[in-house]
């Protein structure tokens, strides 16, 4: 999985009042759009992406955990999840969701190598 894809959480997060014109109305639009098709994890998983790319986490995170409710096998949105938890620092939820992922994949050696770097960094070697 990729994890070090989203920028470091330093301090408080943006709000979304401080985005620019265009990704206000983007956000409007992905708001839309969701609220149209609820159950269409590909546009959830959109909206996460650009939400988390403009560091508005926990945004992000509430739209990654409605598709998780939709698709709870979703390791696409697990991964994401992870990848922002760690970008926030909260290393223990990160590997909570690692650790789902592989026991989902018992056979993927890089799966299980991610979920170990991240133990590390909690400090735990379970």
């Amino acid at each position: 999985p990729r994890l070090g894809i989203y920028e470091e959480c330093t301090g408080e997060q943006p709000s979304a009042n401080s985005l620019s014109p265009s990704d206000r109305a983007a956000v409007e639009r992905f708001r839309i759009d969701v609220s149209r098709r609820p159950r269409d994890t590909a546009l959830r998983l959109r909206f996460a992406e650009f939400l988390a790319q403009r560091r508005l986490y926990d945004n992000a995170l509430a739209q990654l955990d409605e598709l998780i409710a939709c698709d709870p096998d979703s390791e696409l949105a697990r991964s994401r999840i992870a990848a922002i938890y760690l970008a926030c620092g909260r290393v223990d939820d990160a590997a909570v969701q690692l650790l789902l992922l592989a026991e989902a994949r018992p056979d993927d050696g890089e799966m299980h190598t991610a979920l170990v770097d991240v133990l590390l960094r909690a400090g735990r070697s379970e």
